[in-house]
C-alpha cells in the first residue's frame, strides 16, 4: 500500500477506522472484522519505505501498546543509532541520508542507502501527517524476493526486546527479502478466509509457516489441525506454484519439559501436531518441512518458555536462513 502519495508500506494492507482513528492494518478489512480481533493492529517490525529528497515529517502515534511503541530508521541497511518511542503524535524527522554532507554512496549488491526504512513496533498505529519532498521507492531499488511469514505470536515477534530483533525480520534481512508479516499473536487458527486472504495478496518467492502452538493449547483435535492445514497447503500450491515453502510446527516449549499449563485445554500431543505437519508438508514437492527442535533450543527461550528471547530469534532466523539456502 502507498501511503500519503509516497510512503510504501508493503505489510499494510489496509486503513481501518475505529474509534475516531485511522489506523494502519496488516490485513483486509473484511479479514479483520471476521477475525474479531485487533492483533492485525500490531506491528513488530512492520516497514514504511521512502525516498526523501529534503527533510521529511512524520506525524505518527500509537493509541494502544502492549509493549512500548517505537521504531527504528534505516538508511538502507544501516540503522540510525538509537530507537524513537512513539506515544501521542510523535514527530519523526527524517533527512536524505548522508554523511559529512555528502549523500551516502550504494554498493551494487546492497539495499540503496537513499531508501529510508522506519521500521514500528507497537501497536495501533496512525500517521497524521507527513511534510516534505519525498517519493516511494522505484521496484528497482526494492529487494527482489518477496517473502511471507504467518505463524503465532512466535512469528510475530513476540519476545524480541528490539525493533529489529523478530526473527522475520532478521530473516528478510539475510535473504534480501521484502517481509509481508501476517503472523498472529495468540491466534493463528489457520481459518479458511485468513489463509484465502494470505496465499492471494501478492506473488511470492518464500513462505514460511508455523503452525500452530496456539491451536495446540486451544483445544482443537488432531483431526481439525490436519484439516486446516490441509487446506493452508493446498491453497498456497495453488495460488503460490513458484514460491519455495517452508514449514515448521510447534517450536520447543514449556510442555516439552514437562511444565503445564492449567489454562490449556489440549486433546492431542505437540509430537502429534508435529508429525501431522511432517507428513502432509511430504506430498507437496514445494514444500520442505523444518524440523521444530533444530530452529530453537531451551536455553534461547525467554522466561515463560514459550517466547524466544533475542537470542532465540537469532537461532531460527540462521537455521532457516540455511534450510532455505540449502533447498536451491
Amino acid at each position: 500500500m502507498i501511503l500519503f502519495d509516497g510512503i510504501y508500506a508493503p505489510n499494510i494492507q489496509a486503513i481501518i477506522h475505529r474509534d475516531g482513528h485511522e489506523l494502519l492494518s496488516r490485513y483486509e478489512t473484511d479479514v479483520v472484522t471476521q477475525l474479531g480481533h485487533d492483533i492485525p493492529f500490531q506491528m513488530c517490525a512492520v516497514e514504511l519505505l521512502l525516498v526523501p529528497k529534503t527533510q521529511v515529517t512524520i506525524t505518527i502515534s500509537s493509541h494502544h501498546s502492549w509493549v512500548p511503541a517505537k521504531c527504528l530508521i534505516f538508511a538502507g541497511e544501516h540503522s540510525y543509532s538509537s530507537e524513537h518511542l512513539i506515544s501521542d503524535r510523535t514527530t519523526l524527522i527524517i533527512d536524505p541520508p548522508s554523511l559529512f554532507g555528502t549523500p551516502l554512496t550504494t554498493l551494487s549488491n546492497e539495499f540503496p542507502k537513499h531508501v529510508v526504512r522506519i521500521l514500528l513496533y507497537g501497536d495501533q498505529f496512525e500517521i497524521h501527517q507527513v511534510t516534505g519532498s519525498y517519493r516511494a521507492p522505484y521496484e528497482y531499488e526494492l529487494p527482489k524476493q518477496k517473502m511471507m511469514i504467518y505463524g503465532t505470536s512466535i512469528s510475530q515477534g513476540i519476545g524480541a526486546t528490539g525493533v529489529e530483533q523478530t526473527y522475520a525480520w532478521q530473516l528478510s534481512r539475510m535473504l534480501d527479502a521484502l517481509l509481508y508479516n501476517y503472523a498472529l499473536s495468540g491466534k493463528c487458527f489457520i481459518e479458511r478466509y485468513v489463509v484465502d486472504a494470505i496465499v492471494q495478496s501478492e506473488q511470492f518467492d518464500i513462505i514460511i509457516y508455523e503452525c500452530s502452538v496456539n491451536m495446540l493449547g486451544s483445544g482443537y483435535s488432531i483431526e481439525t489441525y490436519e484439516q486446516r492445514l490441509q487446506y493452508l497447503f493446498e491453497q498456497t500450491s495453488i495460488h503460490q506454484p513458484k514460491a519455495r515453502v517452508f514449514v515448521t510446527s510447534i517450536l520447543p516449549y514449556f510442555g516439552d519439559y514437562g511444565y503445564v499449563n492449567e489454562s490449556d485445554c489440549c486433546v492431542a500431543s505437540a509430537n502429534q501436531y508435529r508429525q501431522t505437519a511432517k507428513r502432509l508438508s511430504s506430498v507437496y514437492p514445494n514444500i520442505t518441512y523444518m524440523e521444530p527442535i533444530h530452529l530453537l533450543d531451551e536455553n534461547n527461550l525467554s522466561v515463560d518458555l514459550i517466547h524466544p528471547s533475542n537470542f532465540g530469534m537469532q537461532q531460527i532466523a540462521r537455521t532457516i536462513a540455511r534450510y532455505i539456502k540449502g533447498a536451491k
